[in-house]
């Protein structure tokens, strides 16, 4: 074969690797099964990679189950170097063909997410490298040379001879059944390891198809602010506010996009009675707050800062009948509470508990008794309410 008259194979590559010859002019013979040398080579990070028997075993597939190498650490003139190495997210495989020179064309190269794949492929590359042996002509006596036989006709007639088969110089019949056998499940031994090889690839695609599925949710989720409202409302318990629990009413609204919440709620308590020695009064406040949450799936966590005013009323005050006394009110603290929604109504529920802290201290004295009260600095409230959203639902 000319290097000039080198005939094209599958990719470019491979077909420079049968361009062996060290002139223009020189005769370059390709490899052939049985006279060319195996350099296996599997690079840093290839552990669990097939072997170089296993990479034997299956290059044999196309030269009739023989090895087409010469056996390891056997010389030859022509010798094929295989390196497989990472590369990406998968393995890279690489083929040369070393010529008799030592020089050594262009590579071919081929690449795979599965180190397990990419060396059956590999391995199915060689029969695009190395040519299969010549079969020896077989040697054929002419009829003229068992003439005088009674009976023979270029073997017939001989007992148990088909075909001509037992008479020396004739070709044989055949193959026997059992050769064929051995061969149908050596081939299907491969064909098995070739479906679980492929098995393998196929996993492997189907991860990285839903690491880039969940990447593009994130993607979807990280896309333009979208604002979603809500108003709710309900009924609330005061806990150390008055001598027993008390109740009150709420109102609220806010603003959503995404998990953070800007919310703005009017809180009023209804007068309870706070008892201090014989006397009692009835206390109620209002206040108005500000409450920045943090919302994750029906749950929320809230810093809360308000402003407003606290009423002490006694309607048996002498001698005037009655006495009201109004003090300032700041309130600070935090809340945590769930959220549930009614399916996919716009309704939902509500509920919540916070600690605040009361300033200034406001102190209130019976009269001239010297009795009085002190209004406690630490303070609990726990909300249940109904929430209508408005705009799109949050998930």
């Amino acid at each position: 074969m000319k290097r000039g008259n080198c005939r094209r194979t599958q990719g470019s590559a491979l077909a420079a690797l049968l361009c062996l010859g060290s002139g223009a002019e020189a005769a370059a013979a390709p490899p052939v099964a049985g006279k060319v040398s195996l350099e296996y080579r599997l690079g840093a990070g290839t552990a669990g990679c097939p072997d170089e028997a296993q990479f034997r075993e299956r290059a044999a597939d196309a030269y009739d189950f023989n090895d087409p190498f010469v056996p390891a650490g056997a010389a030859a003139a022509i010798g094929i170097r295989v390196e497989i190495a990472p590369a990406g997210t998968g393995y890279q495989g690489t083929i040369t063909v070393l010529d008799p020179g030592g020089n050594a064309p262009t590579p071919a190269t081929e690449t795979d997410v599965s180190c397990n794949a990419l060396v059956w492929t590999l391995a199915h590359r060689m029969a695009l490298v190395i040519v299969k042996a010549p079969a020896a002509p077989a040697a054929v006596t002419p009829v003229a040379a068992v003439a005088g036989v009674p009976g023979v006709a270029g073997g017939a007639g001989v007992p148990g001879v088909a075909g001509g088969a037992g008479v020396p110089g004739v070709p044989a019949g055949p193959p026997c059944q059992a050769c064929r056998d051995e061969k149908l499940d050596r081939r299907l031994d491969s064909m098995e390891e070739t479906i679980e090889s492929q098995a393998l690839t196929i996993g492997s695609l189907q991860k990285q198809l839903a690491f880039q599925g969940k990447r593009l949710s994130e993607l979807e989720r990280k896309g333009p602010m979208d604002f979603t409202f809500a108003l709710a409302t309900g009924a609330l318990l005061t806990a150390n506010v008055t001598s027993n629990p008390g109740l009150g009413l709420w109102v609220a609204g806010d603003a959503r996009s995404g998990p953070l919440v800007l919310g703005l709620e009017i809180r009023s308590v209804l007068p309870s009675p706070v008892v201090f020695g014989p006397f009692d009064l009835d206390y109620s406040h209002t206040v108005a707050l500000f409450t920045p949450c943090g919302r994750y799936s029906y749950f929320f966590g809230c810093g809360v800062v308000g402003a407003g005013v606290q009423v002490y009323h006694d309607s048996n005050f002498l001698p005037s009948g009655g006495k009201t006394i109004v003090h300032p009110l700041l309130q600070f603290g935090g809340r945590i509470g769930v959220e549930v929604p009614f399916g996919d109504t716009m309704f939902g529920a509500r509920a919540w508990g916070e600690v605040l802290f009361n300033t200034p201290t406001s102190t209130t004295t019976y009269g001239e008794t010297g009795y009085r009260t002190v209004q406690p600095e630490v303070s609990g409230f726990f909300g249940l309410g109904l929430v209508m959203t408005f705009g799109k639902k949050e998930t």
